[in-house]
């Protein structure tokens, strides 16, 4: 994996920029200690790519996943979505911009026990205006794309953990968001099966001009993606390394 400093991996085109953070600094208080989780972090998405936050444990990727994902707030810096700056915009209010841009795989993969995989990714339907059968349409549709249709009427107890992310994955997509954040998405995983589901993430990336960024500092996620965002003690450090 070559190395590029400080440089984009590609050539970044004026609409090509989905998100833009700009000397982000976020501090948590535990009891009587301050934790700077981000000290002047500044980085740009751009559409289509497949990027990785690594570094250590404690080293600020969660936090930076979090804002970056419109669950949390900096202390200060900008947060600018499609050249908008919406730092500004309090919190409570954010869950608009969240749910048509944004979508999550969890590292637990999050899925309700009751449902079954259809409703699972069904479920963030239930809050938008889509008909019953555009949901329909929408949902097995999804579930084909990530190869398990023929399990849609399977409770998460009933499959495997590449199935369950599988579902998890359809869920994130039902929305059409820009951008997918996963966290460790192979931290419950085997490798072969962990393979599996980044190749099939690559796939949709394609397909679906879908953002994908991990938080991970599994080798095999941090090999398949385009470029590593390194962390270490809430700063950026080596700048952003791109495959060659």
């Amino acid at each position: 994996m070559a190395a590029a400093q400080n440089s984009p991996c590609r050539d970044e085109g004026p609409d090509m920029k989905i998100i833009e953070l700009v000397d982000i600094c976020k501090t948590y208080v535990l009891g009587k200690t301050e934790v700077n989780a981000l000290s002047s972090v500044s980085i740009k998405i751009k559409k289509g790519e497949v990027a990785a936050i690594a570094g250590p444990s404690g080293s600020g990727k969660t936090s930076l996943l979090n804002i970056l994902g419109l669950i949390d707030k900096p202390d200060s810096g900008s947060f600018l979505l499609h050249g908008r700056d919406i730092t500004t915009v309090p919190l409570n209010q954010l869950s608009g911009l969240r749910r048509g841009t944004i979508g999550f795989v969890f590292q637990t993969f999050n899925l309700i026990p009751v449902f079954n995989a259809f409703e699972n990714v069904e479920y963030p339907l239930s809050f938008t205006h889509a008909s019953k059968k555009a949901r329909k349409e929408r949902v097995e549709h999804l579930l084909q794309l990530v190869g398990i249709s023929e399990l849609a009427r399977h409770r998460p107890y009933e499959m495997s953990g590449g199935q369950r992310q599988r579902v998890a994955i359809a869920r994130a997509l039902v929305n059409s968001p820009e951008v997918v954040l996963a966290d460790e998405p192979t931290a419950n995983l085997d490798s072969r099966t962990g393979a599996e589901i980044l190749a099939q993430m690559r796939i949709l990336n394609r397909e679906l001009q879908v953002t994908f960024i991990f938080a991970s500092h599994d080798p095999l996620v941090l090999d398949a993606v385009d470029r590593t965002i390194y962390l270490h003690d809430g700063r950026i450090v080596e700048g952003d390394r791109c495959r060659s």
